[in-house]
């Protein structure tokens, strides 16, 4: 019924914007149309001949053909990664409350202003999972996911439509999240993030780990331990060290079957082997973990 439900709303979208002699446009994207570098360029590109001719684009998820394991799941999360691969300024999301409240035992407390990563995510641990506050969830998410793109959040009362004017002048309306304490993610490092599921595993040993984390360094088949999962080269697979803890993510330059013999090995030994790098993930095609 998903489709019958696209065509309502975009009737509703479109009787409003005549009304304002604009042009409406739908454009319907998956999770995995962000995850594919080629589809990736594709939305972009849509995006910037809808904007050349003034055409107001209407996004929303392309569910009446997306699988569960490709789905981003609420439109909260798809709005925030739109609106950091467009490079926008600002993300409104529009609710049912005027701002983000902190649950307490008395009367609840609204916060107006969130500049550190660390705030953030305890507010999110402080709201449960049900009750009054519980969509707050999903929004504070995308905030976060915005923020690594430096996009500015606001979360407003939907039904007072002048907010999003009035923030725009300058007036404290509701709760502005602009996180300063992290560092911004180029365009690359954010897909691979946000919109790219790993579908297979390398586990590695703590000298590989810290080489990682400490000195971003590539990782290279000597501090493999062991593949999970079979996959072709230019894959995104997840990295676990020894304690089977998930630190990065990134795309292998090698299937899972040569990987798989190549692990452990010096790159004086993979000379005889292989032709090339012997980098498995180059520093540059993997991500970090928080």
């Amino acid at each position: 019924m998903a489709s019958v439900g696209q065509l309502y709303l975009m009737n509703l979208y479109k009787g409003f914007l005549d009304q304002l002699d604009l042009t409406v446009g739908q454009v319907l994207v998956s999770k995995s149309d962000f995850g594919d570098a080629v589809r990736n360029e594709n939305i972009l590109n849509t995006f910037e001949n809808l904007f050349k001719f003034g055409v107001i684009p209407i996004v929303n998820e392309n569910d009446t053909v997306a699988t569960e394991e490709i789905k981003y799941g609420d439109n909260d999360e798809l709005s925030a990664l739109v609106a950091g691969f467009l490079d926008a300024e600002w993300l409104f999301v529009l609710t049912n409350h005027e701002g983000i409240f902190i649950p307490s035992e008395s009367e609840p407390q609204m916060v107006h202003s969130i500049t550190t990563l660390e705030v953030l995510q305890e507010i999110y641990s402080s709201i449960k999972s049900y009750g009054k506050y519980a969509n707050l969830r999903s929004k504070i998410k995308a905030a976060e996911i915005a923020a690594y793109r430096n996009v500015k959040t606001v979360i407003i009362d939907g039904y007072v439509p002048m907010n999003v004017l009035e923030v725009l002048s300058g007036q404290e309306i509701g709760t502005k999240i602009e996180i300063q304490n992290i560092r911004y993610l180029h365009l690359k490092e954010y897909r691979l993030k946000y919109s790219s599921d790993p579908i297979g595993r390398i586990y590695i040993n703590a000298g590989a780990a810290k080489a990682i984390l400490e000195r971003k360094a590539s990782l290279l088949p000597v501090g493999i331990l062991r593949v999970e999962e079979s996959f072709p080269e230019q894959s995104v697979v997840a990295v676990y060290d020894e304690n089977n803890q998930n630190i990065a993510k990134g795309v292998v330059r090698y299937s899972s079957n040569t990987i798989d013999k190549m692990k452990g090995l010096k790159s004086a030994e993979l000379d005889s082997f292989f032709d090339g790098k012997g980098e498995v993930i180059n520093r540059d095609y993997m991500v970090f973990l928080d």
